[in-house]
């Protein structure tokens, strides 16, 4: 498939909340919320990225497990988490995962937890920030940067047990109304590449 660059540069800006990705200068905008500090922006900064590259090449085992109500599902929804696990190898080509490595999107179950846990897995829990103004659920294609935002959070936590990722769902859902899962995800894997 042909890269379109102007597609790149209109996704980048919307993913970034139209700054530039790579600037690290750039001030914080609006994004996910976090249990320990400020909201993130909507798109990958230069750090999400450089985090979530180290824990590919740490070949760190992370399960990313959502709420089922971030998504607008029930927790036993067999559909969802076929979507999720789908989801995983484009997001671990997308991401330059290292195939000796795991990642693992799941929806959050407290046998979810303990199987993860079990396993040897850094599990993530991905909830609805409690001061989140939107209801709705996090749209498809918001998924992937959840799910990266919440990877670079929990390698930024220095104590053990900080394993809770806080989305604010307007704040992720903002701009992506516009585009497709495929694009976010052709997007992100120009952003890791670079």
């Amino acid at each position: 498939m042909e890269e379109n660059p102007d597609l790149v540069n209109e996704l980048t800006l919307v993913l970034t909340g139209g700054r530039e990705a790579s600037s690290p200068a750039s001030p914080p905008a609006a994004g996910a919320a976090q249990s320990d500090g400020p909201p993130r922006a909507g798109g990958l900064e230069a750090e999400t990225v450089s985090l979530v590259r180290e824990a590919a090449a740490a070949q760190d085992k992370i399960a990313v497990l959502f709420a089922p109500d971030l998504l607008g599902v029930a927790p036993d929804d067999l559909d969802s988490r076929v979507d999720l696990f789908g989801l995983e190898g484009n997001l671990r080509a997308a991401f330059d995962w290292s195939d000796n490595s795991s990642l693992r999107l799941d929806l959050l179950t407290a046998a979810g937890l303990e199987d993860y846990a079990a396993r040897g897995y850094r599990v993530i829990q991905a909830v609805r920030d409690p001061e989140s103004t939107e209801a709705a659920p996090l749209l498809p294609q918001a998924i992937p940067l959840a799910a990266a935002e919440a990877i670079a959070h929990y390698s930024r936590s220095e104590e053990a047990g900080r394993n809770r990722f806080l989305v604010d769902v307007g704040l992720f859902n903002a701009g992506m109304e516009s585009l497709t899962l495929p694009e976010v995800l052709s997007s992100l894997e120009a952003q890791f590449s670079a």
